[in-house]
C-alpha cells in the first residue's frame, strides 16, 4: 500500500543472511501477494537440488544469491555440487545473483563465461 502511490507495481525481495538457506519466509511473503518474487540464498555446501529449484520456482523464487565477497567465499562456490546447481538453474531459467566485491569480479566472470545461458545479475555495484 505505501508504494502504490509511487507507481511501484512489482518487487523482487532479496533474502538476507539472517535466514540462511531457509527460503520458507521469502516464499510465504511471495505467496501472500502476487506482485512479489524472491531471490533466495543458498548454502554452497548443500545447494538446492533440481527438485528443490522446481518447487522454489513454482513458489515465486526467481533466483538465488551466492556470497562471493572474498577468496574463501569464492572457493566455496567452486565445487561439483554448485556446478550441478548451476546446471539446474540453467534448466529452470533461475537467476544467479552473486553478492561480490571488486576482488571477485574477475573470478565471477571466469566462472560464468562458459555458461552463456545462465542468467547472472550482480547487484550492489
Amino acid at each position: 500500500p505505501l508504494v502504490e502511490p509511487l507507481g511501484v507495481s512489482r518487487a523482487v525481495l532479496i533474502q538476507t543472511d539472517v535466514y540462511g538457506a531457509d527460503l520458507s519466509y521469502a516464499m510465504d511473503v511471495v505467496a501472500s501477494d502476487d506482485r512479489f518474487r524472491a531471490i533466495g540464498m543458498i548454502d554452497p555446501a548443500s545447494p538446492p537440488t533440481r527438485t528443490d529449484i522446481a518447487s522454489h520456482r513454482s513458489g515465486g523464487v526467481v533466483g538465488y544469491r551466492l556470497f562471493m565477497r572474498d577468496e574463501h567465499e569464492l572457493r566455496q562456490n567452486r565445487c561439483d555440487a554448485v556446478e550441478r546447481f548451476f546446471d539446474a538453474c540453467e534448466h529452470f531459467d533461475a537467476i544467479i545473483a552473486p553478492l561480490s566485491s571488486p576482488v571477485g569480479f574477475k573470478i565471477i566472470d571466469g566462472l560464468f563465461w562458459l555458461r552463456p545461458v545462465l542468467r547472472v545479475v550482480i547487484d550492489h555495484m
